[in-house]
């Protein structure tokens, strides 16, 4: 019986095969059907709408229908359909609807959709429907959420997309997405922009995304997560490039690159640099739990945290370097806030050097925390082997077990400076001292044993004659000595504060 029932149901299958129809659609006549629409009109569940190359001006809805809507991308794999394949909605409603529960079955491959302008996902609206989409290609469409695509209580598979200057008034010049679950394998997201939140893909309400391979580069938002901005959701990205995204404001935006607030994740292979916010250039972390391995975050730039801020949060990092970012102010690497917790993985050990920050010179270069920290740091290589509050402040709250420093060891002794000195002397002896203050904060180890001191021979020491960047935020345990206060003079040209403790 069993048997029976098996070949009936292929029967009925290879019999569906044989009664699906092609329909053809050209916009010269010569199809079927001259609209994309119309063959969708007549076709029934199963059917294939399949499209020559040309600009069909026209919005198109799946009705509820489980149909195959493609270019001849879909029958030959060529991919030079796709840009020949336009479906232009000439800026009047979304360019593509799935609307009544369209499921997997219903197919949208190979077309270059543009000029899509309404409220919600300008290029593809998907509300309570699951289509799968694959190689298409979203541009200069316009909505308040969503300019390329908007998708709400969808569980859709997606392959091969591409969305290039988008823009939002509210949220999401890229994609939007609420209460659902996709799937993405190769998305781009470039150039999109939003007037308020997230530039490139927000994904909000208990939603679980997964996106493997592609680029997030490029897009730029008034406020927080000009890349990715996930809340309250699952985000697991992997083999993953996000970078040059940018908030644009000048007080508001955290997260240039990627902002996780009240949300879980995994970053598996994910490249982070060049990222710019006012907090947490490369990422902004929020209440959050996320797990880090082969992660890369550089060359980002904030206000605070360079390279990453963690808020409250618990991140797991493993093989994962932090280096070369800037912050005008505090942690240019990392930035700890509000008893957040790190967990270093002590076999696969991650990196932590070189960040930079502009102002706060002596105060936590590559880490800074506020709050309650306690952290066991297993590092492979920092920017010093034992380092002091100049690198992380406050020092007494990290428990460092370092393989390697990037640079030589600090000095654990007194240092002499001089306007007439050289920063390449060693510095630990009047007759080769080094020429400013700020570099020799950055050189001096002091700790509750080993109180050191900084001299300073008579001069100006200033951003003119010495090099010297203000304010000089001091160093736990190091006092600092002049010869007189009219011939030792520290001078910051009306540039910042001259000395903070």
């Amino acid at each position: 019986m069993k048997k029976l029932y098996l070949l009936i149901a292929v029967f009925m299958l290879v019999l569906c095969n044989l009664i699906a129809d092609i329909i053809h659609i050209n916009c010269d006549g010569t199809g079927d059907y001259t609209t994309i629409q119309e063959g969708i009109n007549v076709s029934i569940s199963g059917d294939t709408v399949l499209v020559e190359p040309g600009t069909y001006v026209e919005n198109i809805n799946y009705n509820g229908k489980n149909i195959v809507v493609g270019s001849l991308f879909f029958t030959t794999n060529d991919t030079s359909y796709i840009s020949q394949t336009i479906i232009d909605a000439n800026y009047s409603n979304s360019v593509v609807k799935f609307l009544n529960q369209e499921d997997t079955v219903a197919v949208l491959s190979g077309f270059s959709i543009k000029h899509g302008q309404y409220y919600r996902g300008a290029g593809i609206y998907c509300h309570d429907a699951s289509p799968t989409i694959n190689n298409v290609v979203v541009s200069n469409c316009y909505a308040d959420k969503g300019g390329g695509m908007f998708f709400a209580l969808s569980n859709s598979n997606l392959r091969d997309i591409k969305i290039i200057d988008g823009s939002a008034d509210i949220s999401a010049g890229g994609i939007y997405l609420e209460d659902s679950n996709l799937n993405f394998e190769n998305l781009s997201l470039i150039s999109n922009n939003s007037l308020q939140e997230c530039g490139g893909i927000y994904i909000k309400s208990n939603s679980n995304v997964f996106i493997d391979g592609g680029y997030i580069v490029d897009n730029t938002s008034d406020e927080d997560g000009s890349g990715i901005l996930c809340v309250d959701s699952y985000l697991d990205l992997k083999n993953i490039i996000i970078t040059g995204n940018k908030n644009n404001s000048s007080w508001l935006g955290w997260g240039g690159g990627i902002y996780y607030y009240s949300s879980k994740g995994i970053l598996n292979n994910v490249l982070i640099r060049d990222n710019e916010s006012n907090a947490g250039g490369g990422m902004y972390v929020s209440g959050s739990s996320l797990y880090m391995i082969d992660v890369e975050i550089k060359n980002n730039i904030a206000g605070n945290g360079g390279g990453i801020v963690w808020n409250n949060s618990s991140l797991t990092l493993s093989k994962v370097s932090i280096c070369n970012n800037i912050a005008e102010n505090f942690g240019a690497g990392i930035y700890f806030l509000d008893n957040s917790v790190a967990t270093f993985d002590e076999d696969n050990r991650s990196n932590i050097y070189d960040n930079i920050y502009v102002n706060n010179r002596g105060s936590g270069r590559d880490i800074y925390a506020i709050g309650s920290v306690n952290v066991n740091a297993f590092i492979d290589t920092f920017t010093v082997i034992n380092p002091s509050d100049y690198y992380v402040t406050p020092i007494d709250s990290f428990n460092f077990n370092i393989l390697h420093g990037l640079k030589d060891s600090l000095i654990n002794s007194d240092i002499y400076v001089s306007v007439d000195g050289n920063n390449q002397n060693s510095g630990i002896s009047p007759e080769s001292p080094l020429r400013s203050v700020s570099y020799a904060l950055s050189r001096i180890y002091s700790d509750r044993v080993n109180h050191n001191t900084i001299f300073l021979s008579p001069g100006v020491y200033s951003p003119t004659n010495t090099n010297e960047v203000f304010p000089l935020h001091w160093n736990n345990y190091v006092s600092l000595e002049g010869t007189s206060y009219d011939e030792t003079i520290l001078d910051a040209e009306s540039t910042n504060n001259v000395l903070g403790f």
